[in-house]
């Protein structure tokens, strides 16, 4: 098989030099260290990274081309943090852990958003964990749950680093297919360490999401949410043919049949998480039209990143010589809030007060995802 050049861009060389200079700054501050798995902490989630041992520490600001933030968002460090985290076994594991992000309302392109991303990529790095707090579309979808999003939905095509952003060879395809967007393997350890934790793993919410739409316009009502209209065919009652509906009645008879059991979190997978560009909540319209379309969740973050980890060669012909090996990536969402209804106002400090209370289950079954990594040998690790 031949071996495949691709030419750069001026735009392309540009971009590439940034990446490759932060590249060079991640290395340097690493020195030896070996990261084994990146893990993105969103609002309010930093907690994590006071748990590491034997910590490093490097600003954002201080690598001179990632993006330099002026923003102070409460819950967000701006700060590399690498060290190890530490399983009740012994067992011992090297993350780096990205505490706050950069967001596109900050005044970023998605390319800018995407750049430190691609930079650990060229590191090697290929592990990631990506989690935000988010607003629930559905009201049995409760602040404090979590959410596996396994789909998404730009509200804007510039979320996508690939909209008006260079062609970067190294890293994928000219013309990217969005999948996997969550990796098998890493999805299936977490199923297992959120049952060993348990957890209540409740369906998959994006097949019953996209199945709601239809033909005609049904009154539906979901107990501990708000009443809406759904399209549904017109020969269907609403509530027979809602996936969404038999879903949300299905977990809770469910978790009522194992009432002899006690779940310290519900984890839902499937999530189709929706993408908007902020600076601001949802308005009760938004709402409506998010759940019309089958969407599970609502954010302002989070696809950028997620595009550029994923990108990838499906096509082995196109593939140069020089091309990285793909990421494996989970996005992982702590629900802080219900979207906004004519009857709630969601506000940023009923944010940060949900995720501190979902914030010990989090940690938990993260450190047992960790282990359960190291114990199929998916990462290094050691034994204190």
């Amino acid at each position: 098989m031949f071996l495949k050049i691709v030419a750069l861009t001026p735009a392309a060389i540009g971009e590439i030099s940034k990446i490759s200079s932060g590249a060079e700054a991640l290395q340097c501050w690493l020195g030896a260290r070996k990261p084994q798995v990146v893990i993105a902490l969103g609002s309010g989630l930093g907690g994590l990274a006071d748990s590491l041992i034997d910590p490093i520490e490097l600003p954002f600001n201080e690598v001179s081309d990632f993006p330099h933030k002026e923003l102070t968002i409460a819950g967000q460090d701006g700060m590399f943090r690498c060290g190890r985290l530490k399983h009740e076994s012994g067992v011992e594991i090297e993350v780096l852990a990205v505490c706050g992000r950069w967001h596109m309302y900050e005044g970023f392109s998605a390319v800018e958003v995407a750049r430190p991303w691609r930079a650990m990529r060229l590191l090697g790095l290929q592990n990631f964990l990506l989690t935000n707090a988010t607003g629930s579309i559905w009201g049995f979808i409760k602040p404090g749950d979590l959410v596996l999003q396994e789909d998404f939905y730009a509200c804007f095509e510039q979320a996508s680093p690939f909209f008006d952003g260079p062609h970067l060879p190294q890293f994928g395809e000219l013309f990217p297919a969005m999948q996997p967007l969550a990796d098998a393997e890493l999805k299936e350890v977490l199923l297992k360490a959120a049952k060993i934790k348990k957890f209540y793993c409740g369906d998959e919410l994006a097949n019953a999401g996209r199945a709601v739409a239809g033909s005609s316009v049904s009154h539906i009502h979901i107990k501990g949410g708000d009443t809406f209209n759904v399209y549904v065919p017109p020969h269907y009652s609403s509530e027979a043919v809602n996936p969404l509906f038999t879903l949300h009645n299905t977990t809770l008879q469910q978790i009522e049949r194992d009432g002899s059991r006690r779940y310290d979190g519900l984890l839902w997978t499937g999530g189709v998480y929706a993408m908007r560009a902020g600076r601001k909540y949802e308005t009760p319209a938004d709402v409506h039209f998010h759940r019309v379309m089958g969407h599970t969740n609502v954010a302002m973050s989070l696809v950028p990143e997620w595009q550029a980890l994923i990108h990838r060669y499906h096509d082995v012909s196109e593939k140069p010589v020089d091309a990285l090996p793909p990421a494996r990536v989970l996005a992982l969402s702590i629900v802080a809030n219900p979207a906004a209804s004519t009857t709630h106002t969601p506000t940023h400090a009923e944010v940060t007060r949900a995720v501190a209370t979902a914030t010990p289950r989090f940690n938990a079954l993260v450190l047992e995802w960790l282990f359960q990594l190291a114990e199929r040998r998916l990462v290094e690790f050691t034994v204190e």
